[in-house]
């Protein structure tokens, strides 16, 4: 049996291909392309899977696909019906993602093959059950406890599961607009960094700054019974700017206000002292929130080794929290 796997109009678009339950190949589309972080159809990615095992896509019995726009459907309908300002960018952004959404199409025109020959059974699934399958399906265990968090996904920004045999089972959501992604986002991009893939940069400058305004900071991200949630009086309403990929900073609002020009720290981006100053009170605050809701799943899975899936976990010391 083939599975080909396929993370696509999302940056860092692969493809993976299965063979019999075992991961064959893998490769990102911009390792082909030469388009950093590239976020459209990996049809070069596709063909070297295809290549990797020595078969068409005519051979395919499955594709699988870690988005799915329909999940959350009721809680996107709930946030789009309290926020009646944003309803029309909901809808043109659900009209683009119902259009992208259709495999045989794309695939049919890649690879240069009529549609009708295509015989696989297409599987869309929610964004951070992929994230924690592709933990847990890898790892020599048979039970675990499976957590994902990244900016969004499908309206979720962080996930909590059991993992059992080949069964996940989702015990908590974390949805929009709540998300440390955003968190995360929002600093990265007051100091300037705005781009998809500066993370890393943002962990390197971290640690020459000083965590004297933590408790400032904290204001933006609250504790709550259960995990966390935005302070939405520091973010612009979801979907402001036609995007629905998480919160996004009115950054003078957001982050000025909490700091006096009188002996206080003062934001200038070309000072590298208050810049690494931001640094350490993002990680910090984010670090906390995290290590909050890891102490709650060690509760609901005392015996269970712990699966991590996210993409900003490369970004974090989390991982030592962890152990």
């Amino acid at each position: 049996m083939l599975i080909l796997d396929l993370n696509m109009f999302h940056a860092d678009a692969s493809a993976a291909i299965v063979q019999d339950g075992e991961v064959v190949f893998a490769i990102a589309e911009e390792r082909l392309n030469r388009v950093k972080h590239y976020a459209g159809f990996p049809a070069l990615a596709v063909k070297a899977c295809l290549d990797a095992v020595g078969a068409k896509i005519t051979d395919v019995d499955h594709v699988a696909v870690g988005q799915d726009s329909d999940a959350n459907l009721a809680k996107k309908v709930c946030y789009a019906l309290a926020n009646p300002a944003k309803v029309l960018n909901f809808i043109r952004l659900r009209q683009r993602k119902e259009v992208l959404r259709e495999l045989r199409p794309l695939l049919s025109k890649a690879l240069e093959i009529d549609p009708k020959k295509l015989r696989f059974h297409e599987h869309h699934l929610e964004h951070h059950i992929a994230h924690i399958a592709s933990a847990y399906y890898c790892s020599p265990w048979e039970n675990a406890a499976g957590f994902s968090y990244d900016g969004s996904g499908d309206f979720v920004s962080t996930m909590m599961a059991r993992c059992e045999g080949n069964d996940i089972e989702v015990l908590d959501r974390v949805f929009l607009p709540h998300s440390l992604g955003s968190f995360y986002t929002m600093i990265c991009e007051f100091v300037g960094y705005k781009k998809y893939g500066d993370e890393g940069k943002v962990m390197g400058l971290a640690p020459y700054g000083k965590d004297t305004y933590l408790e400032n900071i904290r204001e933006t991200v609250d504790l709550v019974s259960g995990g966390f949630q935005l302070n939405l009086d520091y973010f612009m309403p979801l979907g402001s700017l036609g995007r629905l990929q998480g919160t996004l900073p009115e950054c003078g609002n957001a982050v000025l206000p909490m700091f006096d020009n009188e002996g206080g720290l003062v934001i200038d981006p070309v000072w590298f002292p208050n810049f690494a100053q931001m640094l350490i009170l993002l990680l910090g605050v984010f670090e906390d929130r995290i290590t909050n809701l890891f102490c709650r799943l060690s509760h609901m899975f005392a015996h269970h080794l712990l699966n991590l899936a996210a993409i900003l976990l490369i970004a974090t010391i989390v991982n030592s929290v962890c152990i």
